[in-house]
């Protein structure tokens, strides 16, 4: 284990970091500086032999390289007991903790290699079912069952006609619980990308991206947009979203009433590993995700001048009705989120109240 500061000797070089406070990303900081100059030095060496084998192996030693590199960071902290898990970068910031520890590269490396064999024996189960990859998007059209296609590009531009899809199941970015693209400036590094910031679908704290609620709406609305334009009528769309603040739900009905999409149930779907944020404020955060179905109907429905008559009465006693009735309930907070979200959803309510945690816990703990 080291100190943040003293004499170990921290790497100044990489590519410069989007400055955003909410995560810890300072003006002036680079991706060296989450690393001692000794592990930096050792994640370039690596970096270089990858780059001077054959390409199909290159591919998968850099994402095992990408895979190290938070690893082996600085913002690894030291904890007494393990015994719960291995050193993990478990918060959700460029946080460089007092003391933190310093892992071999070349261990860390090793052992996740090691991790990819045994993945790939599972691979090559003959009882597991495998899908064959076509090299082009038009190819999947007359390919038989089985087939698939990865497609990476702007999601407001889908290469693909109207009315051919017969399912969507997607989860857009949750307005502005994780800047994605900001977060993977680190694997990046290494990998050697250089993500298009511009297009990301985000809600961002930095100055410098001009990513607010507005443009959210905006960019949320043209992907939609595009699923409605591709999906076929009367077919199915499923929707992972999760956000306690309304106004950024107010942007996804929205989206999907112009893109045509009528919603038709909602369940919960609860993580295999609850966060940390979760356990420690059950009250405060949702813990999983609301999974909203939704149908495209043959025409788009008007959007209203004004949606609904709600007022912050009739918020408020939509929520005192849910605490009443899951007050007691395991996941209370979750199953109350969830239906005054479905209620204001369905009965076209004004989402223009702020944080909707903020009032349930009011109530909660009365």
């Amino acid at each position: 284990m080291f100190p943040a500061t003293g004499c170990l000797e921290i790497a100044r070089g990489g590519s410069k970091f989007i400055a955003n406070r909410r995560i810890m990303s300072y003006p002036g900081m680079k991706c060296g500086n989450l690393y001692t100059n000794e592990n930096w030095r050792y994640l370039k060496r690596l970096k270089t032999a990858i780059s001077l084998i054959d390409k199909p192996l290159q591919r998968i030693f850099s994402i095992l390289l990408s895979a190290t590199a938070s690893q082996v960071s600085r913002l690894i902290p030291y904890r007494k007991n393990l015994s719960s898990g291995g050193p993990a970068w478990t918060v959700p910031g460029f946080w460089i903790p007092r003391v933190h520890i310093q892992l071999n590269v070349w261990r860390t490396f090793t052992n996740r290699y090691k991790r990819f064999l045994r993945a790939m024996k599972d691979v090559r189960n003959p009882g597991v079912r495998k899908i064959s990859l076509c090299n082009k998007l038009k190819d999947l059209e007359n390919s038989p069952g089985g087939f698939g296609y990865i497609y990476e590009g702007d999601s407001s531009k889908i290469a693909l006609a109207d009315e051919s899809v017969d399912y969507v199941i997607t989860d857009p970015p949750y307005g502005d619980s994780i800047p994605y693209l900001e977060f993977s400036q680190v694997w990046n590094e290494w990998i050697g990308r250089k993500p298009c910031f511009k297009k990301e679908v985000v809600i961002s704290n930095s100055p410098e991206r001009k990513k607010g609620r507005a443009n959210y709406g905006n960019d949320l609305a043209r992907v939609f947009t595009e699923i409605g334009r591709v999906l076929k009528t009367g077919k199915w769309a499923t929707i992972f979203f999760q956000n306690r603040n309304l106004s950024v739900w107010n942007f996804l009905r929205l989206a999907a009433r112009q893109a045509g999409l009528i919603l038709k149930a909602v369940s919960f779907q609860y993580p295999a590993v609850i966060s940390a944020k979760s356990q420690l404020a059950p009250n405060g955060s949702l813990t999983g995700d609301l999974v909203l179905q939704f149908q495209k109907c043959k025409t788009i429905k008007a959007t209203p001048e004004k949606i609904g008559d709600t007022t912050y009465a009739i918020l408020e006693s939509m929520i005192t009705d849910a605490v009443r009735k899951y007050r007691d309930k395991e996941n209370s907070f979750d199953l109350i989120a969830s239906d005054v979200l479905v209620k204001m959803w369905e009965e076209e309510c004004d989402f223009e109240y702020g944080d909707i945690g903020k009032r349930i816990r009011k109530k909660l703990i009365r």
